[in-house]
């Protein structure tokens, strides 16, 4: 279903799942909500709320979850860290 045919409701039921498991990562060594596809998903989600003014609270996006490679290989996970700007 399309963003914009969502209501009001699942629109903001949708963006708050996503922010609550970015605040779970920055807890958690593993880190499900920091792909860039998931990134893109609540920007077009905040940007639908922005469109119908609803109230919502901006997702924190931690600097780390921009910065976090994941290499899995040999059934063991390696995290990468990148440089920072």
């Amino acid at each position: 279903m399309a963003i914009e045919n969502l209501r009001d409701e699942n629109l903001l039921r949708f963006y708050d799942n996503i922010r609550e498991q970015v605040e779970a990562d920055k807890r958690s060594l593993h880190k499900f909500a920091a792909g860039q596809s998931v990134k893109e998903y609540a920007e077009a989600l905040r940007g639908e709320m922005i469109k119908r003014r609803l109230q919502h609270t901006p997702i924190d996006w931690d600097r780390d979850q921009c910065s976090l490679k994941i290499c899995v290989a040999g059934g063991s996970t390696t995290y990468f860290r990148s440089e920072l700007d």
